[in-house]
């Protein structure tokens, strides 16, 4: 059986939902010009040609550079209708999140091979091991889409911290 533990993560401002009532969030700290480069990439789906230009041969060519990497992606309920634009954080501004994270069982197996008491310890003891087993953990509490009820790819909630 799989255990989820909350922690604190830095996380970076991306943007804010189209109905000001979610916030996006990244591991990666993206720039104001990464972000309006995936939009703008987004927006002409279909009809891109591509950003960049290379030499092929004795042709130039375009094609597509690579975009930036965000890490993971987290969404954060928040109402932010009452903030003027530039009251909000500049993108890429990191902020100190709460996020849980999800060990699977074969994780907590591999951690029990080196702790055997992992299953005697409960609460606040418990919580200190796993953390040193963190990067054995993944990401849990994915965003589910409303639309088809199933788990948004690379994308999980943040809270704010208690």
């Amino acid at each position: 059986m799989s255990e989820r533990i909350k922690i604190q993560k830095v996380l970076h401002f991306k943007s804010v939902g189209k109905t000001k009532k979610t916030v996006s969030l990244t591991t990666n700290p993206l720039t104001q010009e990464d972000v309006a480069r995936v939009s703008k990439m987004r927006d002409n789906l279909g009809s891109n040609k591509g950003d960049k230009t290379l030499m092929f041969g004795t042709k130039e060519g375009r094609g597509f550079s690579a975009l930036p990497d965000p890490g993971t992606n987290y969404y954060l309920a928040f109402d932010t209708t009452q903030h003027k634009k530039n009251e909000l954080p500049k993108v890429g501004d990191p902020i100190t999140l709460d996020v849980f994270n999800e060990f699977t069982e074969s994780a907590l197996n591999t951690i029990q091979e080196e702790v055997p008491n992992l299953n005697e310890l409960t609460g606040e003891d418990r919580r200190k091991l796993l953390m040193d087993y963190l990067h054995l953990s993944v990401p849990g509490k994915p965003v589910v889409s409303n639309k088809t009820n199933k788990p948004l790819t690379n994308c999980f909630w943040s809270y704010i911290p208690s």
